[in-house]
């Protein structure tokens, strides 16, 4: 596994992409790795292991396959694929609305 896409739907609407390009601009990508550099310098003894994240957006708006609930489940507790590769993947949702 390269990268995991685990909210992936190909059936997903203009409304996605609208969802992305706002987290693109709230530089969410960015904001994220603020907050890991901050907790890693608090780390006494720094870990050698890399882990992974991979932002993924969960469509409980308009998509017919994502249910919230079933898949903020899965999402903390079927990791082991995800832990096994050394990745962490947080989940945005199409109907919060997000901020700094």
């Amino acid at each position: 596994m390269a990268l995991p896409i685990s909210g992936f739907n190909p059936m997903a609407k203009d409304h996605i992409l609208e969802k992305i390009t706002q987290l693109q601009n709230l530089g969410a990508e960015k904001l994220i790795l603020s907050v890991i550099n901050k907790y890693n310098s608090t780390l006494k003894s720094p870990q050698n292991n890399t882990i992974k994240i991979v932002l993924n957006l969960a469509d409980d708006l308009k998509g017919s396959w994502t249910n919230s609930y079933s898949t903020d489940y899965e999402s903390k507790f079927k990791l082991n694929g995800f832990i096994k590769r050394n990745f962490c993947v947080p989940y945005f949702w199409t109907s919060e609305k997000n901020t700094e």
